[in-house]
């Protein structure tokens, strides 16, 4: 390599001597001739090597080359949970070992010995992984006789999830003088109402919120759902107004605004409201009930596993869930169950959220801020559906 010298003098005392052209950076000559100082006038050529010798030890050591075979970039994966991953390992080094992580998990190790599948790969790594909703990142750690090298990659899971629609009711002021007017649940609504269309996936157009509604306006917007919602959406159903349990019946009540206290006509039966849930096509529905004697519509109380599922799995199978501030009790007006249902949901910062994992973390405030010391309720809801999933919050 020739360089054109602009400095006027270079001064050493090696046959290596450093020095500067044009510039900071640093070069060094390779100098025959043996004395103090170098005269090298300006223009003048010669030749010389870059580097010093340390810098060309450094230059012979010979690290992995990992080449992403599948995927071969940042990807997004829609509907499919599970991803090949195939990683070509390329060293003049015996490679001693390779690693492949999955966030911070190790999912998979080789070691030497293991034969290569391409003429142009030393090694190949290959793992189909299963992926989470949301971003995985990948890493794999390749390691020689001169060191290692490290690449990343992620992945984006999109899970197909379809619409969020909400029916939300809210029952405080009775046209019969002898049922007891409530003041909360129109609030507390609201609350709900807002929280959901402002923190989470639920479009204000895809929300229904009645106020005071007649039974018949119940049953009309239920059944409006049957050719609207679709079996890839989502349905949460919210009441929040009096309950009463008909002992003789063996059947619990919602109390529509034109209930009437000895004449069972107006009101909204769990037999109504189950067949209504089995009859609309979503994949998920919740139901979250703040009324008195709201237990009676679960098939049981203990829907919670041991070891919860992964979001995915949750939303891969369909669900009828639902979600009561009691069991078969009378709960209050001013609703602590409510309190910190909302709370929780604006608290919640991760972007996919379980029905189940959401109650286990306000059930134990609200019995313990309870005055009645009330104990709400998760489980499937009886002959509807559920299939063991789940309904997932998702934030916007």
């Amino acid at each position: 390599m020739v360089w054109t010298i602009a400095d006027a003098q270079i001064e050493g005392s090696s046959n290596t001597t450093e020095f500067n052209i044009g510039s900071p950076k640093k070069v060094v000559v390779n100098d025959t001739v043996k004395k103090d100082t170098l005269i090298i006038q300006k223009s003048d050529e010669i030749e010389f090597s870059i580097g010093k010798k340390a810098d060309a030890q450094e230059m012979t050591k010979t690290l992995p080359e990992i080449k992403w075979l599948s995927p071969e970039s940042s990807v997004t994966k829609t509907s499919v949970d599970q991803i090949n991953i195939n990683i070509c390992i390329k060293s003049a080094k015996p490679i001693l070992k390779v690693s492949l992580y999955q966030g911070d998990k190790l999912i998979e190790e080789i070691t030497s010995g293991e034969q290569s599948f391409r003429a142009d790969c030393d090694l190949i790594l290959t793992k189909k992984a299963t992926l989470q909703a949301g971003e995985n990142n990948f890493r794999v750690i390749a390691i020689n006789a001169d060191g290692s090298s490290s690449s990343n990659i992620s992945v984006n899971y999109n899970v197909l999830i379809g619409k969020y629609y909400a029916l939300i009711i809210g029952v405080q002021d009775y046209i019969d003088e002898s049922i007891q007017d409530l003041d909360e649940p129109i609030k507390d609504a609201q609350n709900f109402y807002e929280v959901l269309t402002t923190d989470y996936l639920f479009e204000p157009e895809n929300v229904i919120f009645l106020k005071n509604p007649s039974k018949s306006q119940i049953v009309q917007t239920l059944y409006q759902y049957r050719s609207k919602v679709t079996p890839e959406d989502n349905l949460l159903i919210f009441y929040a107004g009096h309950g009463f349990w008909d002992e003789g019946m063996q059947t619990g009540y919602w109390l529509p605004a034109d209930a009437e206290k000895n004449n069972p006509v107006n009101w909204f039966s769990n037999t109504e409201l189950r067949a209504y849930i089995k009859a609309i096509t979503s994949k998920h529905t919740l139901l979250v009930a703040d009324a008195c004697f709201s237990g009676g519509i679960f098939k049981t109380r203990a829907a919670f596993s041991d070891a919860p599922a992964a979001i995915s799995e949750l939303m891969k199978l369909p669900s009828r869930k639902a979600m009561t501030s009691g069991a078969m009790n009378v709960v209050p007006d001013n609703s602590v169950f409510m309190e910190y249902l909302v709370k929780r949901l604006k608290e919640n910062q991760e972007p996919f959220l379980s029905t189940e994992k959401l109650f286990i973390s306000f059930k134990d405030a609200v019995i313990n801020n309870s005055s009645i010391s009330q104990i709400p309720q998760f489980g499937e809801i009886k002959e509807a559906g559920d299939e063991g999933g789940d309904f997932i919050f998702m934030r916007r």
